[in-house]
């Protein structure tokens, strides 16, 4: 079902040509009463034969359109091999397409933004079988699918749901394959991406508690500070566990290229004034990592650091299933002027957040 401006329709899509006595070429719609075109539906090249094998609404950030993906060199009076947009008045093409047909379409964001991804059949000359369009750009993810049976591999079905409980959802493949990107995977895999993991704390934005100097920051993105950035925000990519810890933390909006460290502890108090921010860190406090942002953003762990997990064990911290650890960075926020001690001083936190670990 998709509303494209006239209300609520149903859609079809397959290999035919007429809905009723109406020319439909492959696509139609249905409004409770009569079928009609998409403008000239799809169509294939001289000689070929072109048929709709998936639909998908889609929302990609610029309001809900409907996707139609299968085996097509283009639709309307536009180029757009085998995916296709429909706003409710004319097709657009997806840049050069997947580099064959598609037999499975979902919208999933995997932490990157919402993206449509599109499922089908393993090119010899590309990277396939699963690919993903952010609205500008398609890519694969990981590298697709391969060793299928006979050495000819598909993904025929995409869905996606929190299967492991942790709060966000998986994108789930199912086809002819035996591997996915580099894991051994017969038949079914799940892509997890960098989904968003943490629940934000010490938002330093006047909801929760003030800032120190009153100054607060943008929405859940810490005190403000000298340069007014609006606050530095911490957020969680990746999975918290501890049998395959690919958990990291992205720190933005910090001023520039200043010193920072990045501490956990396993208690969250709080929030309290802290230099010019406020802190909900407490318990058994390890400091973890300590580098330059660069510019205004910092990632941990960085190229050559222990994960996450590691580093704490490493600091006398071991991690167990279910514990919660929380996390902040203290950051350089020196100025003569602004948040003068006390109750300020020359230093500043950002949002904090709150990790529970899994197995």
């Amino acid at each position: 079902m998709f509303d494209d401006g006239t209300g609520p329709a149903l859609f079809a899509g397959g290999y035919f040509n007429y809905a009723g006595a109406t020319n439909v070429s492959h696509v139609a719609k249905w409004d409770g009463t009569a079928w009609s075109s998409l403008d000239t539906g799809t169509h294939a090249l001289p000689g070929g034969q072109a048929t709709v094998r998936a639909l998908a609404v889609v929302d990609l950030g610029s309001g809900r359109a409907l996707f139609a993906g299968g085996d097509f060199s283009g639709a309307g009076n536009v180029y757009a091999p085998n995916v296709a947009r429909w706003d409710g008045s004319s097709w657009a093409g997806l840049g050069t397409g997947p580099p064959t047909h598609v037999d499975c379409l979902i919208g999933f964001d995997d932490g990157w933004g919402p993206a449509l991804h599109a499922g089908g059949v393993f090119h010899p000359h590309a990277s396939g079988g699963i690919w993903r369009w952010n609205a500008s750009t398609w890519s694969t993810l990981d590298g697709g699918v391969s060793e299928g049976e006979e050495d000819f591999h598909f993904v025929t079905a995409l869905a996606s749901g929190d299967l492991d409980g942790d709060g966000g959802k998986e994108l789930y493949l199912g086809g002819n394959f035996a591997r996915a990107g580099l894991v051994a995977s017969s038949g079914i895999a799940a892509w997890l991406g960098c989904g968003p993991h943490g629940a934000p704390v010490c938002l330093g934005d006047g909801s929760g508690a003030p800032c120190p100097c009153g100054n607060s920051g943008w929405p859940g993105s810490g005190c403000n500070n000298a340069v007014a950035s609006g606050g530095a925000s911490l957020h969680g990519r990746g999975t918290p566990s501890l049998a395959s810890d690919t958990l990291f933390l992205d720190c933005t909006s910090l001023r520039p290229n200043v010193l920072c460290v990045v501490f956990q502890g396993d208690a969250k108090i709080g929030p309290v004034f802290d230099g010019d921010g406020l802190r909900c860190v407490g318990g058994r406090v390890r400091r973890l990592y300590a580098h330059n942002a660069s510019d205004v953003s910092l990632t941990v762990p960085a190229f050559g650091d222990a994960t996450l997990s590691a580093r704490s064990a490493a600091l006398g911290d071991p991690l167990s299933a279910g514990d919660e650890r929380i996390y902040q960075v203290y950051y350089r926020d020196k100025s003569p002027t602004f948040c003068p001690n006390p109750p300020g001083n020359t230093w500043n936190l950002s949002s904090g957040l709150s990790v529970d670990w899994m197995p």
